[in-house]
């Protein structure tokens, strides 16, 4: 019979294969599964002879140590995750998580950007693409900044779909652009002649400054056959939300970005469904985070009625 290290891995790779999950929630799932184990081991249990009520023990010394919510849910996902497999495939008889009542989603509400904060943002960022007492290739980084967050709040795109977008996506006379998601999967998305303009301008500085061609839209200003990374631009949006001196600066992130372009869509009467596939969304209830975020009045635009009517 296997061992539980080789049972985990196993299980890690069927859902690394079926799911094709980013490498950032694989980790996550391996992190959890290890501090599992590792609770299992100390207590001279297995995968195959663990019960329910040390299941039960295992969150609770959790929750009592502090851990967050969100935390324990996802532990316990990945716990009967794995032990749901390894009855399915005969490698345990029982699975200890079978009598867990699903748990009721999260009530998240994510931040949302105003419109005027948007517009501060973008305008702070175009004003630095003048900036020229540091030299080209800095203005040239003000110039990628500026495009960046342009295409981000013109599409919705995740940050890490954004600074992978390859060269040849970009056509100056197109309204958008194909790209592939989260599991593959391949979604339309909007772009603007404003963010179009911003990519030309960022990718002309960076030819005047000495830099070539790279294969991305959004490279590297030291390593052109890199992409920028998701740290780097998480930072240059933090950084700029500062210097465009918003009261929520620290709330500012890719992610907000993405948020905003969904319920500024919303807002302007755009149809749920059809955000929804522009930003990926798998499930409808991440939708209507952005929905219940906004007034009764815009949720029935939106095709979304307040709790009691119908």
């Amino acid at each position: 019979m296997m061992d539980d290290q080789t049972l985990a891995k196993s299980w890690l790779d069927v859902l690394f294969v079926e799911k094709g999950l980013s490498t950032n929630t694989m980790a996550a799932y391996g992190a959890d599964l290890e501090k599992y184990l590792g609770w299992l081991t100390c207590r001279k249990l297995t995968l195959a002879t663990v019960e329910e009520p040390d299941v039960v023990e295992f969150l609770d010394s959790l929750e009592r140590n502090g851990s967050a919510e969100s935390t324990l849910r996802r532990l316990r996902t990945t716990i009967r995750q794995v032990h749901s497999f390894l009855v399915a495939e005969g490698h345990s008889d029982a699975d200890p998580t079978k009598g867990f009542e699903r748990l009721p989603r999260l009530a998240m509400t994510p931040y949302l950007m105003s419109m005027s904060d948007v517009e501060r943002i973008l305008d702070a960022a175009h004003a630095l693409t003048a900036e020229t007492r540091f030299g080209m290739l800095r203005q040239a980084g003000f110039m990628r900044r500026a495009a960046l967050l342009e295409t981000m709040y013109a599409s919705g795109m995740r940050v890490s779909e954004a600074v992978a977008l390859p060269a040849d996506a970009i056509q100056a006379d197109g309204c958008g652009v194909v790209i592939v998601g989260r599991s593959g999967k391949r979604r339309w998305v909007p772009l603007n002649a404003k963010a179009i303009e911003s990519i030309i301008n960022w990718k002309r500085m960076a030819t005047m400054a000495g830099l070539p061609t790279s294969e991305w839209v959004f490279h590297s200003l030291k390593h052109v056959d890199r992409h920028m990374s998701r740290g780097s631009a998480w930072l240059e949006i933090r950084e700029i939300a500062a210097t465009a001196n918003l009261a929520d600066a620290e709330k500012i992130s890719p992610k907000a970005l993405r948020h905003a372009f969904g319920a500024h869509l919303l807002k302007n009467g755009a149809d749920l469904s059809a955000v929804q596939a522009i930003l990926g969304h798998a499930e409808m209830w991440t939708m209507e985070m952005y929905a219940e975020s906004m007034s009764n009045d815009v949720q029935k635009m939106c095709g979304i009625h307040p709790l009691g009517e119908s």
